[in-house]
């Protein structure tokens, strides 16, 4: 049985080789075809059980600009990078729930092929249906899990579409309307990265939602599978038991506006971990900023939350004994700066200050979650920029006499 469900895997792999989507690009294509094997995403590599009952399923493997850089041993071996978040999260999830690893389930990605640009870049909801029709499911026939878990809505709602079910309104209904293929169930649950455990609000409530769906499939098993797709009426699930940690959240949820801004904080150095930054992620101080240094002493960047003033704040900043030296000699390049900004920063030396600060704002509302990835994605370039035109420079400051204008 487990030889027959390789074979037809592989024929898959073999289709998804000859089919690439127009606009987008095969695994084959990096790193001298090394990400390149016998299932229909490379992820399945260490995530390959064909007999498992768990079947999870994320939406892409990778993008262009992400599969651009140096070849990783580890992403090639096993399909992923062990230390992101969203695989961290991943194995926490099944080991906490399940008992399991994922190399004891099998996972692959909806969407089979490597879109051009950026990681953030969306595939159109035509072509994950399309995918869905062509390589999902029948991976999901060839393996016969139990349950199959979709991470995020556009995985859900493509898998819906695919079936002929309409689409639910959000990401609440999604959860509390599993459907039936065959005599699988599937599900729907946040994605494990850094801005889906965030859009839940917490680790915590993710994994309170796992032991629902296990509460479920443990009801779901018991019944009568063989039936046609449908909608499931959500039942209520056995109590789960839960962790300490699930308790005490529940007793104690700060909302604070520090507690967001912590959070913002977290989500964004997760994001720069799953995207091109320039260097090497900062570290967090007191709770609403972080700083990053620029190999120079008294200079660097820093990554601000005002949550007062609805601002989200990168700004280059120069302190200490040489901090107004430093200052004045930037000042003479303001306008090639700016130039090379492609806009205006504030500029503030205040008279008597040992910190000086070249700024740039943005208008947000912290409380509006689904905006999150918006603005990590506006931090991450702004930061990007700034480190481009700064770190030269700081290379070329002189201590000394102060530079006049």
């Amino acid at each position: 049985m487990t030889s027959e469900k390789l074979l037809r895997l592989k024929k898959l792999a073999e289709k998804r080789r000859q089919q690439t989507y127009p606009g987008y690009l095969s695994v084959s294509e990096f790193h001298d075809g090394k990400h390149d094997c016998d299932f229909v995403s490379p992820y399945s590599k260490g995530a390959c059980d064909v007999n498992s009952k768990l079947f999870l399923l994320l939406q892409d493997w990778s993008s262009e600009e992400e599969l651009k850089g140096p070849e990783k041993p580890e992403q090639i071996r096993l399909g992923r990078t062990p230390s992101l978040p969203t695989n961290k999260n991943l194995s926490r999830l099944l080991s906490e729930v399940y008992g399991v690893t994922l190399a004891d389930t099998f996972a692959t990605n909806l969407f089979p092929f490597i879109k051009p640009g950026r990681i953030s870049e969306k595939i159109p909801m035509v072509l994950l249906v399309q995918a869905a029709k062509e390589y999902a499911i029948p991976q999901i026939e060839i393996v016969a899990p139990q349950i199959v878990i979709c991470f995020g809505m556009p995985v859900f709602q493509a898998m819906r579409a695919a079936c002929g079910l309409s689409a639910v309104a959000n990401a609440e209904e999604a959860r509390a309307n599993p459907f039936r293929l065959g005599a699988v169930t599937v599900f729907q649950q946040a994605h494990p990265g850094g801005l889906g455990i965030a859009n839940r609000r917490g680790f915590e409530n993710v994994l309170n939602d796992w032991m629902e769906m296990r509460g479920q499939m443990d009801t779901v098993s018991n019944s009568d599978r063989d039936v046609p797709s449908h909608n499931l009426t959500r039942t209520k699930p056995r109590a789960p038991k839960m962790t300490h940690e699930v308790e005490r959240t529940q007793e104690s949820t700060p909302s604070n506006g520090r507690e967001l801004q912590s959070r913002f904080l977290l989500t964004f150095q997760d994001y720069m971990d799953n995207h091109d930054c320039l260097f090497q992620p900062g570290r967090q101080d007191r709770e609403r900023k972080l700083q990053f240094r620029l190999g120079k002493s008294g200079t660097q960047l820093c990554i601000k939350v005002l949550q007062q003033d609805n601002i989200i704040r990168v700004e280059f900043r120069t302190t200490g004994k040489n901090a107004d030296v430093f200052y004045q000699q930037l000042l003479t390049q303001r306008s090639k700066i700016e130039e090379e900004l492609g806009e205006s920063p504030q500029w503030r030396a205040k008279e008597g200050n040992n910190r000086k600060q070249i700024i740039l704002n943005r208008e947000i509302c912290l409380a509006d979650e689904s905006r999150w990835p918006e603005y990590c994605e506006w931090l991450l370039e702004k930061l990007n920029l700034f480190y481009g035109v700064f770190a030269p420079r700081v290379e070329q400051l002189q201590t000394g006499s102060r530079v006049s204008d």
